[in-house]
């Protein structure tokens, strides 16, 4: 095979299409959202765990 029909593997650059663009741009709008709602999700949760330790806590002493 001769060298100038090998493949060109080298890397080539990376252009945004305008499908990437507007990812990109609602990706950065709803990240600060995402981030909110998944705090707000955990704390609920722990609330949640935390009345069900205290609720333990009490049946527990109650079951005495």
């Amino acid at each position: 095979m001769h060298p100038s029909q090998l493949k060109d593997n080298t890397p080539k650059p990376v252009t945004a299409t305008a499908k990437n663009k507007i990812w990109t741009i609602f990706f950065a709008i709803m990240y600060p959202i995402i981030t909110v709602f998944g705090l707000l999700f955990t704390g609920i949760v722990a609330v949640f765990s935390a009345i069900s330790r205290i609720c333990v806590f009490i049946l527990r002493l109650i079951k005495k």
